[in-house]
């Protein structure tokens, strides 16, 4: 049974059914109960493990119910009804009565068997209907996934074999990130005043008025989990609307990569970005940074490289405004290439940016064309331009090793043909805790800094078992389905 988001285990063979009902229950009074953390006590209390397990979130609320299979419901009921104190309450909920555990807490647990399965509200609703999510399920018995099409297509692309599926509608997704982001936007205002706190909402409800729009682009979603031993994979799968088809088709075109970009994002890096997107795209982040490129000069291929962290540049040190996204490629050396049509339009785009820059001291270049230099928050960044694609080096040292890279590229070995992906992302993990543990960091740094620091330090045992993610993803079936595939693992 879906509402509008759940959780589907395919059945308890798999531990991770045990671990996400155990976490589920955790904050609310049955966490402390004898017979829900093993297989054993599951089948004691009548819950039937062969049978899949469903999580539907609520839209509003921090409210979810669970839905599993019963094995004995007698067993189930007499269970709960053996669940005494003075905590315990029963509720009526049209001609059933289901049972309430923990009334006066914060999580209430509220409980119905029904024919061969059993619905669990875990927390409270609204105040005057708190059984509301629980009601809202019982009375669309027909609000099935055969009733939805596109999650029923998107859930048949995915691998079998997962230890838990997820199907989302992408509308209600929307609506639950703004309850949240509202929420703690509120939390951060409780004591400014009245015209500060309305401020804040309004900002948020700025900054999150474009989900709705792109929940529009978005049919039907599906998700699965494969943990492998010390790998675990994620697929996901988006079904296009029409509006969706037609911003993939603007925003990521079926036109082939440049394959010397290609080869250069390949070669080692603590971070790695590939993209493939239509060069209108990067003709307006060219614009917004006031360089104005010539019409047609870029193909549309975009890699990124990140080398290091400099904890010596001057925008390491404290400061007192935040650290924008431009600036963390200084504080972490990188490099960018950029895809250009012919050799004709990197004279123009030469010709463009040179207003805007000035040639090193030390002139420099890697073809026909001196190198272009500049300073941003006390930084130096450099721009090489080559016949077929434009390469920019933020921070010490990373345009020349931007260059070593591209001049010691083997020749193109014939790739067999498949559909690549229009973004690709690899993270060094192994890569990025060294480079921070080499960091040397002091109280005399940014906070921010600071912060990545110690995130790192909490997550080293992490950081000590996954040494890479990577994500990738890729349109098919004409652009109306896109895969996305996630891999953490050594």
């Amino acid at each position: 049974m879906i509402s509008w988001l759940a959780t589907v285990e395919p059945s308890f063979e798999h531990a991770t059914a045990l671990q996400l009902l155990a976490s589920l229950w955790t904050p609310s009074p049955v966490a402390g109960l004898p017979g829900l953390s093993s297989y054993e006590g599951l089948a004691r209390v009548g819950i039937d493990r062969e049978q899949p397990l469903a999580v539907v979130p609520d839209r509003v609320g921090r409210v979810a119910v669970v839905v599993f299979g019963l094995s004995s419901r007698k067993r189930f009921e007499r269970w709960l009804s053996s669940i005494d104190g003075p905590d315990r309450a029963r509720v009526k909920i049209g001609g059933e009565v289901a049972s309430v555990i923990g009334a006066t807490s914060d999580t209430p647990v509220i409980c119905l068997a029904r024919s061969a399965h059993a619905y669990c509200q875990i927390g409270p609703a609204e105040r005057a209907r708190p059984t509301g999510p629980l009601e809202r399920l019982l009375a669309f018995e027909g609000n099935t996934l055969g009733n939805t099409p596109a999650r029923v297509e998107a859930l048949r692309a995915l691998d079998p074999g997962a230890h838990f599926y997820v199907t989302m509608d992408p509308s209600g997704l929307a609506t639950i990130v703004k309850n949240r982001l509202r929420e703690h936007a509120l939390a951060k205002a409780r004591f400014l005043d009245k015209k500060s706190a309305a401020k804040s909402l309004d900002r948020v409800r700025a900054e999150t008025a474009h989900l709705d729009r792109y929940a529009t682009y978005i049919d039907g979603a599906a998700a699965a989990l494969y943990p492998n031993g010390d790998d675990v994979t994620m697929q996901a799968q988006l079904l296009l609307t029409s509006a969706g088809r037609r911003f993939a088709a603007r925003a990521a075109p079926d036109t082939p990569p440049d394959e010397t970009i290609v080869r250069w994002a390949e070669t080692p890096a603590l971070f790695r970005l590939l993209a493939h997107m239509h060069p209108e795209l990067l003709q307006i982040g060219a614009k917004a940074l006031g360089i104005e490129l010539p019409e047609r000069a870029l193909d549309g291929t975009f890699a990124m490289l990140t080398f290091g962290v400099d904890a010596e540049c001057p925008s390491a040190r404290r400061r007192r405004e935040a650290i924008g996204p431009s600036r963390w490629a200084f504080l972490m050396p990188s490099a960018a290439a950029v895809g250009l049509t012919s050799a004709e339009m990197a004279d123009r785009v030469h010709t463009a940016l040179r207003p805007h820059l000035e040639t090193p001291a030390v002139e420099r270049s890697a073809g026909d064309r001196p190198a272009l230099s500049g300073r941003a928050w006390g930084s130096v960044f450099e721009i090489n331009v080559l016949d077929d694609l434009l390469l920019v080096g933020t921070g010490r040292g990373s345009s020349a090793a931007a260059l070593r890279r591209l001049g010691a590229l083997p020749s193109a070995a014939v790739r067999a043909a498949k559909r690549r992906p229009f973004l690709e992302v690899d993270v060094d993990l192994r890569a990025v805790d060294a480079a921070f543990a080499a960091g040397a960091f002091s109280p005399e740094h940014r906070a921010e800094l600071l912060t990545v620091e110690a995130f790192r330090l909490q997550m080293k045992p992490l950081l000590e078992t996954v040494d890479e993610l990577s994500i990738a993803a890729t349109k098919h079936d004409d652009g109306r389905r896109i895969a996305i595939d996630a891999r953490a693992g050594r």
